[in-house]
C-alpha cells in the first residue's frame, strides 16, 4: 500500500479559461507540468481526467492518468479515482497551481502524513497578494488556532457582518487539500452545501458540514492561474515566453 499519492484533476471545459490544462509552461502542457513537481517531490502521482486530449498530452510526457467521468469538482474525480487505487493518504493538487512547487509538495506532506482522523482535511495556504482581497478569482482564507474556519471569494471589507467577526488576516487558499482516503470518501458522500454552489469553493462543503480544515501555510505560490492573464504572469514569473496549445 502507497503511503501518500497525489492526484491531479484536470478537465478542457474551465469557464474563464478553456482548455487551460493544455497551456504550455515551460515547453510543458500546465497540467505536466504540475505533475512533475509532484513527482519531483517524491510522490507517485496521477492526473485524474475525463478527457481524451489530456490524457494523450500526459502519456506523452509518461505521465501516470486515471480517466474518469464527468464530475462537477476536482475533489469529487479524485475521490473517485482513488477508489482505483489502494493508498492510505492523498494529496490533491489543483491542475491550475504550477506554482506549488516540489519543496513546497515535500513539506505539504509532512503536513498530511501527520495528521490522524477521517474527520480532518488539511489545505494549503499562501500569503496574500497586495491586490487578493478585491480580486473574486481569489479564494481568501480566514484562521483561528491553526484551522480555517471561513473561505469566501468576497471582499471582507464589503461584508460588513463577516468584517466584525474576523480578527485574523487572509491567506489565499491554495488548490492544495490532503488526508486520508477515508476522509475523501466522507467528503464525497457529504451533500453540495449551498454555500459551495454559491461561491464555488470544494472546501466549504467540509466546513459547513463541522468537519476540520487544518491550515499548512506555504511560501512561493504566488497565484494560480484562472486566466490567460494568470498565464503571462506565471510565464513571466518562471522567466519563459508565454504559448498556448493550440488543438485541431
Amino acid at each position: 500500500m502507497t503511503s501518500v499519492c497525489c492526484l491531479i484533476p484536470s478537465r478542457m471545459e474551465s469557464s474563464r479559461f478553456p482548455g487551460k490544462a493544455l497551456a504550455i509552461i515551460k515547453q510543458r502542457p500546465m497540467v505536466v507540468h504540475c505533475a512533475i513537481n509532484a513527482i519531483e517531490a517524491g510522490l507517485e502521482t496521477f492526473v485524474c481526467t475525463d478527457h481524451a486530449l489530456i490524457q494523450e498530452a500526459c502519456r506523452k510526457e509518461h505521465i501516470n492518468v486515471v480517466r474518469t467521468p464527468h464530475f462537477d469538482t476536482g475533489t469529487d474525480r479524485c475521490t473517485w479515482a482513488a477508489k482505483q487505487l489502494t493508498v492510505d493518504n492523498i494529496i490533491i493538487l489543483q491542475g491550475d497551481e504550477p506554482l506549488i512547487n516540489s519543496p513546497m509538495l515535500h513539506q505539504f506532506r509532512t503536513s498530511v502524513e501527520s495528521t490522524k482522523g477521517d474527520n480532518i482535511l488539511v489545505n494549503g495556504l499562501n500569503p496574500m497578494g497586495p491586490h487578493g482581497d478585491d480580486d473574486p478569482n481569489t479564494v481568501k482564507a480566514y484562521c483561528d488556532n491553526n484551522n480555517i474556519y471561513i473561505l469566501t471569494r468576497k471582499s471582507i471589507q464589503n461584508e460588513y457582518p463577516l468584517k466584525k467577526q474576523i480578527a485574523s488576516q487572509p491567506y489565499r487558499q491554495l488548490g492544495l487539500y490532503g488526508g486520508t482516503s477515508e476522509a475523501f470518501e466522507i467528503f464525497n458522500t457529504l451533500a453540495k452545501s449551498p454555500l459551495e454552489a454559491t461561491e464555488s469553493i470544494e472546501m466549504l462543503r467540509w466546513l459547513s458540514n463541522g468537519k476540520q480544515l487544518l491550515a499548512a501555510p506555504l511560501e512561493g505560490a504566488l497565484l494560480s492561474v484562472d486566466t490567460p492573464a494568470d498565464l503571462q504572469n506565471v510565464q513571466n514569473i518562471l522567466g519563459v515566453a508565454s504559448s498556448f496549445f493550440i488543438s485541431s
